[in-house]
């Protein structure tokens, strides 16, 4: 008898820790958009939101002809978030971002995103050149006001506000 109490106990815990977790959290997707390692005005670590349009406009582009985005690619705006991730003005190649998941939750309003900063290992060779590394984040838009960016170990980089 105190066997099945218990039982009855600990599958009501798990049906009400399920319950409150289906309710204060939804899945979300997110995806690497683009990888760069020269990106202007990026000298300094920063996030901010930026339109699809203006990823080709914020990075060195060599090319003779301007590349006008196409008609699919304006519409994502409406259901995506794109972010910008600077590492700031490195002083050597092989600082880039990674990505650790592409499912992340949204909590109490707020989504949080793990990006991997990665830099040459030390006694590496690597091309002494000054790269402004930086990442282009794809954002499902849904219920959340907060997109909060931290490292791999677990410290807190960036807090943006969505954009009204």
């Amino acid at each position: 008898m105190i066997n099945v109490l218990k039982n009855k106990a600990v599958i009501s815990l798990l049906v009400a820790c399920g319950a409150l977790i289906s309710c204060s959290s939804t899945a979300l997707s997110v995806s690497e958009y683009e990888q760069r390692n020269q990106c202007l005005n990026a000298k300094v670590a920063s996030a901010s939101f930026i339109s699809e349009k203006k990823i080709t406009d914020s990075a060195l582009v060599f090319s003779l002809q301007p590349k006008e985005p196409s008609a699919a690619a304006l519409s994502q705006d409406d259901a995506f978030w794109f972010v910008k991730v600077a590492m700031g003005v490195r002083p050597t190649a092989g600082y880039y971002f990674k990505l650790l998941s592409e499912q992340t939750q949204i909590v109490d309003g707020r989504v949080s995103l793990t990006l991997g900063w990665q830099q040459p290992a030390p006694g590496n060779l690597s091309a002494q050149v000054i790269t402004n590394p930086c990442i282009y984040l794809k954002i499902a838009k849904a219920d959340y006001q907060h997109i909060a960016i931290n490292d791999e170990q677990g410290r807190a980089r960036f807090l943006l506000k969505t954009p009204d």
